[in-house]
């Protein structure tokens, strides 16, 4: 998970400067990030019945390919286009596989359990936070952007082949009953839950401001890539 998150946030971040050394706008470089969350937006809830169906693993696989095809494809073809297609591709092969990962660690261990897994997966998820820019700046500063891309692709490629050799051994998921087409957004109706949908909204809204904002504003006054990286 940490492998993938790293990817994520280090292309968001190289997606973005890479644009903006090609003299793209503030608002295309908002259109860029907006992409990461577009397919997400449209398919979350068919990934979670999809890995109801077939299983956790194979949709972990795919997503871990796509975000090393999704960070590759701008070295391969590097232009506007190709960020385009990356942005929507990481956005969409991360949350292949981060809705499975969040079942699977739900399923780990005791009950008792679960607060402190999804605790240890939210800390590593911080971790990697940190180090997915941190890496894509010095990466842009010392090797360009064409092999900063292929450094951030070759990470996906870890667990890749490992859930594909099936190591680790995860847990067997518990059959649940088919939900009904709407079941989802029946969730709304439910006033705690629809609150804490509002509050999670917000909050990424304003880290997703932020993750924008910097980049351009430290291009602007001319600061140093990897110093943009770490003040995201």
């Amino acid at each position: 998970g940490m492998c993938n998150h790293i990817v994520m946030s280090g292309t968001r971040i190289s997606v973005s400067l890479d644009a903006l050394s090609r003299g793209a706008s503030p608002a295309v470089v908002g259109v860029l990030m907006a992409l990461f969350a577009l397919l997400p937006m449209f398919f979350g809830i068919a990934v979670g019945r999809l890995g109801d169906r077939i299983g956790v693993r194979k949709p972990m696989v795919w997503g871990s390919v796509g975000c090393v095809a999704g960070a590759v494809l701008p070295a391969i073809s590097p232009g506007l286009p190709a960020l385009f297609v990356s942005a929507s591709l990481v956005g969409l092969s991360f949350i292949l596989f981060q809705v499975p990962a969040q079942q699977v660690t739900g399923e780990m261990g005791e009950p008792e359990a679960r607060s402190a897994n999804f605790g240890w997966l939210a800390l590593g998820y911080a971790l990697s936070g940190f180090l997915g820019p941190l890496i894509a700046g010095f990466a842009i500063d010392s090797l360009g952007y064409r092999w900063a891309f292929v450094l951030l692709a070759t990470i996906s490629l870890a667990p890749a082949v490992t859930l594909a050799m099936k190591r680790p051994e995860l847990p067997v998921m518990h059959k649940h009953p088919p939900a009904k087409a709407r079941a989802a957004f029946d969730l709304l109706r439910i006033p705690a839950l629809r609150r804490l949908f509002v509050i999670n909204g917000v909050f990424a809204v304003g880290w997703d401001l932020h993750t924008i904002f910097v980049p351009i504003y430290g291009s602007r006054i001319a600061l140093g890539v990897a110093l943009s990286s770490i003040a995201i």
